[in-house]
């Protein structure tokens, strides 16, 4: 049985029966606790290879914490984790919203002086 195991992680093959949650996922580095959200990403059958090697690298020393929530590694190329990331570009569409719709008030105002000015120059003789 021992040499099945062996195999089966060696060729990246999980044994887990449909429903088990207890133990070491395949590739988990020892001594280190997976956040829930991975962990259950992992377990449901979703793809989290990038982001175990990242928390592998974290655990070597080699890979940085994102600055934002320090909890995840940096996965983006502007130095952030993927959550923080997407938070990041939420804020700032939400942001571009206010200032379109400020420019758009503008805008309104501008017209709307501008056909006062009009009707006032077409009443005066």
């Amino acid at each position: 049985m021992r040499a099945v195991r062996s195999t089966a992680s060696r060729h990246g093959i999980s044994l887990r029966t449909p429903g088990q949650r207890g133990g070491l996922l395949l590739g988990q580095p020892r001594g280190y606790r997976l956040p829930r959200e991975q962990r259950e990403a992992l377990l449901s059958g979703r793809s989290y290879d990038r982001l175990l090697a990242a928390y592998t690298d974290l655990m070597l020393g080699k890979g940085e914490l994102c600055p934002a929530c320090g909890k995840r590694p940096v996965s983006t190329r502007d130095g952030f984790c993927s959550v923080c990331h997407a938070r990041r570009l939420a804020d700032m569409a939400a942001e571009r919203a206010v200032e379109a719709e400020e420019r758009l008030r503008v805008w309104r105002e501008v017209k709307r002086r501008s056909r006062a000015l009009h009707e006032l120059s077409e009443a005066t003789p």
